[in-house]
């Protein structure tokens, strides 16, 4: 417990600083009127210790309070520049190889060879995610029709297909929001699963689930045409930062680099078949 409030201080003590200070600002009139007052029974020598007190005390707070306006911005800074240095070592560890070996593969790649490669995107995923013992999770859905259907290889927990329909049941309704999210290529964070405001704006059903949060990112061609959804989940509430975000969009426009090679192989195959049968 104690360690928790420690560390919960060590991140938002800036913050309490510069609050404060800024609240004292606006209670100035009321606190400088005490100090005048006070300071009007005591001199030293010509000077009037009120007014010299409410003056250093004022120009304190503001002191206090520009400071952590420009600390905070610095510390933004300095977070985002390391999240940008994670990510990039990130996808030269990790992303960069899985393409390399790609690339070396003989066109078309064949469906397993494919599911292969995603498969272990999805691995190089839960990787990245997973931390201080938190399990994570990675899936890949095509779309095909009204179907979202896993690509990947996975555990027996993981859902096999999202199919839109017209039932009205909680699960078919998330299903088919799912769906339709996917089609229209919309973006789905959820930092807990077990929110209100969650459950109502993503149509989530009511029911155990073994995650917590979750991003959702689709997965769209270079012309716009969307082959399907990359989504990682994990057991902790708030468990996945705008670092997994990117490290998603990173992914999600691999497979879909990977998609359009392999459809475009799989066109001029076709069309030389075609070709020699006439």
């Amino acid at each position: 417990m104690l360690r928790a409030i420690v560390g919960l201080f060590e991140r938002a003590w800036l913050h309490l600083v510069t609050v404060a200070a800024t609240i004292f600002l606006g209670l100035s009139p009321l606190h400088l009127d005490g100090l005048r007052h006070w300071g009007a029974h005591h001199q030293l020598g010509n000077w009037v210790i009120g007014d010299w007190a409410a003056g250093v005390w004022l120009g304190f707070l503001g002191l206090c309070s520009m400071a952590g306006v420009f600390l905070g911005v610095a510390r933004y800074e300095k977070a985002s520049r390391g999240v940008q240095a994670e990510l990039m070592i990130a996808l030269r560890t990790s992303l960069i190889p899985v393409a390399e070996r790609f690339i070396k593969l003989r066109r078309p790649v064949n469906a397993d060879k494919f599911e292969d490669v995603v498969t272990e995107l999805t691995t190089r995923c839960v990787l990245f995610a997973k931390k201080d013992g938190d399990r994570c999770d990675a899936n890949v859905y095509q779309l095909s029709g009204d179907r979202l259907i896993r690509v990947n290889r996975a555990a027996d927990t993981a859902r096999d297909e999202f199919v839109k329909s017209r039932k009205t049941t909680p699960r078919a309704v998330e299903e088919s929001h799912v769906v339709d999210r996917v089609k229209s290529g919309e973006l789905a964070i959820c930092e807990d699963v077990q929110s209100a405001d969650s459950r109502a704006t993503l149509k989530l059903a009511d029911g155990e689930r073994n995650y917590r949060s979750f991003i959702a990112v689709p997965i769209l061609r270079s012309d716009r045409s969307v082959y399907g959804m990359i989504s990682l989940n994990s057991q902790k509430k708030n468990g996945l930062s705008d670092v997994h975000l990117q490290y998603l969009n990173n992914v999600a426009r691999l497979i879909a680099a990977l998609d359009s090679v392999n459809t475009s192989s799989n066109n001029a195959n076709n069309a030389s078949v075609r070709q020699n049968g006439s």
